[in-house]
């Protein structure tokens, strides 16, 4: 049995990565916005909104839990771990540090998740990145 017949079981973590990424967005956009040749009132309230989307982000990767992902590889299935259930589309991204799901719902709405290699285990990142490679019906012409 390979990687491309068995089910496949990965726990998400929330990636410390992107949280960083986040984080030097923020600055940038804090460092920017104070440059800008605008009335005050206008600044102040543009670093508000910027800080204010800072705490957003931070508190949601402080309350995010760990998540699972279950893949069928032979049935094109992915279920989330809030029992959504989903179809893999033919092409994904994947590269040695970052995977991107593409999935589509039963309802027809386009999902995409962007899996750092931080969020999973090594181990677990290995196999999801052979079942995504591998997998049935993924190749051209």
């Amino acid at each position: 049995m390979t990687i491309t017949e068995s089910r496949l079981e990965v726990t998400l973590v929330p990636s410390k990565t992107l949280a960083l990424i986040q984080l030097w967005m923020v600055i940038l956009l804090l460092m920017l916005s104070a440059m800008l040749p605008v009335l005050l009132w206008a600044k102040l309230l543009l670093l508000l909104i910027i800080i204010s989307v800072a705490l957003i982000w931070l508190q949601e990767w402080r309350s995010a839990d760990a998540e699972v992902l279950v893949f069928h590889p032979l049935e094109n299935k992915c279920i989330a771990g809030n029992g959504l259930h989903c179809q893999l589309r033919p092409r994904q991204f994947v590269s040695r540090y970052l995977i991107v799901l593409y999935l589509r719902t039963n309802s027809g709405k386009a999902i995409s998740r962007a899996i750092p290699r931080d969020s999973l285990s090594e181990e677990q990142h290995r196999l999801l990145r052979q079942l995504l490679i591998l997998r049935p019906g993924d190749r051209d012409g």
